[in-house]
């Protein structure tokens, strides 16, 4: 009988830890089939850019054939058999007088298409002074951030100033103890004073306090976790086995005994001043935009815009094509070395002629650019280079060399360019492979999104997804350049604005 009741309390303990147990799965089931958060993005600044992606292998490199992509009469020769040059050197040239005049006339053009666009956008107008209704829209939403983005500043200067090396100071200067700990971010607008006497008390540190000055109350010391105390972010941790006895601790904010007072004062002070004249002038811009608009222009329809903005891309292309041919129709050493012959003749067709250059020791990334892209591609070009071998490590390259002659594969017209490093590394051998991306086209320090983050509704506006309250909704923008490396030009959303995936 009395085995029969020990085993029956053994059997009641072994049902309790299985019940425990099927409790515990259900709740990890639970928490574990919570969902996923919706992913976001916020519009940074940064550089967009238009890339030609290609692969390509490391050469080792002695020589270099150098010869023009396109013939004409040689102008210039700036070399003989011989000489020593450095990387970058103009070696020859051919004629360019009529390249030139042809420049100046795209520069024109480009400047004809931006004023017929800013017209159209303008609206018709008989006063030369007046402005438009978008001017003074911009001038205030200038304003608006401009106060939105200084307040800011200000107040980050003011919790450095507030919040650094922020300590408690004992009444009792003799006393040995060590002083409580104080951390997280003081958040009051103005500066603070506390006072905290301890007293002993049955919590589990033996102590307790009194807080008196900018805030009041009791509070338990507590020397195993930080505890809030007042209501501007403080904390505080007293330390263990230590005697507190019936002290006093005072805290001021901020600290002015801090090594580091005196820099964040002048830093918060600079802070405040410059906010001051970053508002004065944003104001008086848009005082100025009010007071100069006697009427309101027409609003053009958005397919003329995107047409003007159209032909300034056009004008901008014929540029860039002519500009590299320009640079095809000069001879540049691509690494530093001795010319050991020239095969051309001032004043002579360039024909097959060529330059060589010897160089003692270098390496060269070999890439074929297919037929689509090679219009694209120019000398000089810069190019991001990632190798098989090291891919952690990202190099630059430059484009010293395209091949006027294509090579077929596969029924695609190939051209190889050879592109030179900028610096060599000493780990660098020849037969790496390597992911290239070169750089044709870049606009620098514009507000952008993820292109994916952006949508494109039926009617051709671009639009995206934000919270407003607990509910989702489409915001239209307007968008700029556009780059192939993942990233838009959006101009109408500020910095650091958060837009939901799609």
């Amino acid at each position: 009988m009395k085995w029969f009741f020990r085993n029956v309390r053994r059997f009641k303990w072994i049902f309790a830890a299985g019940l425990l147990a099927l409790i515990g799965f259900a709740i990890f089931r639970i928490h574990s089939t919570e969902p996923t958060p919706t992913a976001t993005a916020k519009v940074d600044r940064g550089t967009l850019e238009q890339l030609v992606s290609v692969s390509g292998t490391v050469k080792l490199t002695n020589t270099a054939d150098l010869s023009f992509t396109q013939s004409g009469i040689v102008s210039h020769l700036f070399v003989d058999e011989g000489s020593v040059v450095i990387q970058g050197q103009i070696l020859a040239s051919l004629e360019q007088q009529k390249l030139d005049a042809d420049l100046h006339d795209a520069e024109a053009y480009i400047a004809i298409q931006i004023a017929n666009r800013d017209e159209l956008q303008n609206g018709p107008s008989t006063a030369e002074r007046n402005v438009t209704a978008a001017d003074v829209a911009e001038a205030k939403n200038t304003l608006d951030r401009t106060i939105r983005e200084q307040d800011e500043l200000v107040r980050t200067a003011q919790r450095a100033l507030f919040s650094t090396d922020i300590e408690a100071v004992p009444e009792n200067k003799n006393t040995s103890a060590t002083p409580p700990t104080l951390s997280g971010i003081y958040t009051c607008e103005n500066e603070g004073f506390y006072s905290l006497k301890m007293y002993p008390s049955g919590s589990e540190s033996g102590y307790a306090f009194t807080l008196s000055g900018d805030s009041t109350g009791t509070y338990p010391a507590y020397t195993n976790t930080a505890q809030a105390f007042g209501s501007c972010g403080l904390f505080i941790q007293f330390a263990d086995d230590v005697s507190y006895g019936n002290q006093v601790w005072t805290v001021d904010v901020p600290n002015k005994r801090s090594s580091a007072y005196v820099t964040n004062l002048n830093a918060y002070e600079l802070a405040v001043e410059k906010r001051k004249n970053a508002i004065a002038a944003a104001k008086e811009s848009y005082e100025q935009a009010v007071l100069s608009e006697t009427e309101k222009n027409s609003i053009p329809r958005d397919e003329a815009i995107r047409r003007a903005d159209a032909n300034i891309e056009q004008a901008r292309a014929r540029y860039e094509a002519l500009r590299a041919e320009k640079t095809q129709r000069t001879i540049i050493a691509p690494f530093p070395g001795t010319i050991s012959n020239v095969a051309l003749t001032t004043g002579e067709s360039s024909g097959t002629g060529s330059i060589t250059l010897v160089s003692d020791k270098g390496f060269e990334l070999s890439v074929r650019i297919p037929e689509i892209d090679i219009t694209h591609i120019a000398l000089g070009d810069t190019a991001r280079i990632m190798l098989d071998a090291r891919p952690e490590e990202i190099l630059t390259a430059t484009v010293g060399f395209i091949s006027p002659v294509a090579t077929e594969i596969d029924g695609v017209s190939y051209y190889e360019a050879l592109l030179y490093f900028k610096a060599t590394p000493d780990w660098l051998r020849g037969g790496f492979n390597a992911d290239v991306d070169i750089i044709t086209d870049s606009v620098p320090d514009v507000l952008r999104l993820p292109e994916r983050f952006v949508g494109k509704a039926t009617d051709g506006t671009r639009f995206v997804t934000v919270m407003n309250g607990k509910k989702t909704e489409t915001r239209t923008i307007e968008i700029g350049f556009a780059g192939n490396d993942g990233f838009i030009e959006v101009k109408n959303l500020p910095e650091g604005f958060e837009v939901l995936a799609l």
